[in-house]
């Protein structure tokens, strides 16, 4: 949270959270990864061996570059909000009708997108002529590029920016994200059937397999499984389940 700035990407703001548990998810897939790399080793040695998965040790992982950044210098780095700390233009502006983030990382990415914004004279500007001078100049290359945006909608910046070669992309609330062409073109959201009759939502697996596809499968109802759990792991006979049965206990 240290490292993640103010939403409106003040450097000087308040810490901020994610909005997921990231640590949860973050090392639930560590210890898939080490699962199976553990499952290849068995094979190849016939030994089983212990893994130890802990929130702390993939949280501080996953800090990368932040990371080793800090153990090479000693310094802590600042939190720099929505912008990128090695590159400018590298950020989320405004656009008429929401939000977009531009990431033009090099001199011809930046040449383009003064092209499409029709500030040509900002290549020239010698406050501009590099990455470098970008990155130090970050504030005021902001405020001379924010005209330019703020009046223009952001489905033509998008387009205009893509046939460019300026990489970009929208800010989408979960509603855009929902009825974006190519999460519907993946079938990122499915209804399950779930109960009597009735259906669920769901989310795909990202896991796509050509061989074993992953196939969906609701949440099993509140005591759905119960006759089968107690009669296949229990071996309760049909005369044991239907006792329990007429006295409500299952």
């Amino acid at each position: 949270m240290s490292t993640c700035g103010h939403p409106d990407g003040e450097p000087g703001g308040g810490p901020m959270r994610t909005a997921i548990p990231i640590a949860d998810v973050v090392t639930g897939l560590y210890a898939v990864i080490a699962v199976l790399g553990a499952l290849y080793h068995r094979l190849a040695t016939g030994h089983g061996q212990y893994l130890d998965a802990a929130m702390i040790d993939a949280s501080v992982s996953l800090n990368g570059h932040l990371a080793l950044g800090y153990l090479m210098t000693g310094k802590t780095p600042p939190r720099v909000g929505n912008t990128n700390p090695i590159a400018a233009p590298s950020e989320v502006f405004e656009c008429v009708d929401g939000q977009l983030i531009v990431a033009a990382g090099n001199n011809g990415q930046f040449e383009a997108l003064c092209c499409v914004l029709q500030r040509q004279e900002l290549i020239d500007d010698p406050r501009f002529r590099s990455n470098a001078l970008r990155v130090a100049n970050r504030a005021a290359l902001r405020q001379a590029l924010l005209p330019s945006l703020v009046s223009r909608s952001r489905a033509e910046l998008l387009a205009a920016f893509e046939q460019a070669g300026v990489p970009c992309g929208p800010i989408n609330d979960m509603a855009q994200v929902f009825s974006d062409q190519q999460t519907c073109h993946r079938e990122l959201a499915q209804r399950l059937p779930h109960g009597r009759g009735g259906e669920a939502p769901s989310l795909r697996s990202p896991l796509r397999f050509s061989r074993t596809p992953v196939l969906p499968r609701p949440v099993p109802m509140l005591g759905e499984h119960t006759e089968q759990v107690l009669a296949d792991e229990l071996g309760l006979d049909a005369a044991r389940l239907r006792s329990l049965r007429e006295r409500a206990l299952i």
